[in-house]
Order: structure tokens, then C-alpha cells, then sequence
């Protein structure tokens, strides 16, 4: 499926493969097995972490700039990309490791900052919502 010597993280459903390269940069790519195509789906070079479920594939995008830090500013996030219509759309900023099942997407975000909450929250965004 790949051909570079420079993959990971492959997960699968169904026919269709996902997983990342990074020859210049961390770019996810996708395989359907039945039909023998392979389509790169991020060109940033800072895309890593995919998943898929259906006719969605997700990952995570980093980006940081310690001269340009905000939310308006920050790239970094988790992106859906939908197989059937070639769209991509940002889901949430400044998270991690996101998983993708039915209509559910969870990932790993920021706890509130407060003393007892500083640590790593588990977050679910229902795509039906």
C-alpha cells in the first residue's frame, strides 16, 4: 500500500486504508483496496494521528508558533475530511489523538487550567449535533 518507507499509524475500515508519511512533512493518505486507488487527503506536511469510519477520515493537524499563539491564529486542531463530497472541515482547535466511530469523534483537549483540573480532558463531538 505504501511504497516510501517512511509510514504510520494505518488503520482501516471497511476497504479503505489511512495512514501518514513523511517524506517533507507528516501527510496523510488514504487506500481503497477494492478499487486500488490511493489519494493523498493533507498536502501541510503537519498532519498525523488518522482514523476512519465510513466515508470520514480524521487526524490531527499541529502547527505552533511561540511568536503567534491564539485560537483565531492557531491551525492546530482536529480535521474531518469526508470521502463521498472531497470536503475537509476544521472540527475542533489544540487537541490530540482523535478517533473516529459512526457519527461520534473523541479526542484529547485541555482541562479547564484550574488546580484540579490542569491535566488532559477526553472530549466527544457528535457529528449528528
Amino acid at each position: 500500500i505504501s511504497r516510501t518507507g517512511r509510514a504510520h499509524g494505518g488503520k482501516i475500515y471497511g476497504n479503505i486504508v489511512v495512514w501518514t508519511e513523511d517524506q517533507t512533512g507528516s501527510r496523510v493518505y488514504m487506500r481503497d483496496i477494492a478499487k486500488h486507488k490511493t489519494r493523498q487527503i493533507t498536502f501541510d506536511g503537519n498532519s498525523i494521528s488518522p482514523d476512519v469510519y465510513g466515508d470520514k477520515i480524521v487526524w490531527r493537524r499541529y502547527y505552533w508558533s511561540r511568536d503567534n499563539w491564539s485560537r483565531d491564529n492557531l491551525s492546530s486542531g482536529i480535521y474531518m475530511y469526508n470521502i463521498s463530497t472531497n470536503e475537509t472541515k476544521r472540527i475542533t482547535y489544540c487537541i490530540d489523538n482523535p478517533a473516529i466511530y459512526d457519527d461520534k469523534i473523541v479526542y484529547v483537549g485541555p482541562g479547564n487550567d484550574t488546580e484540579d483540573q490542569a491535566d488532559d480532558c477526553i472530549y466527544l463531538y457528535n457529528l449528528s449535533a
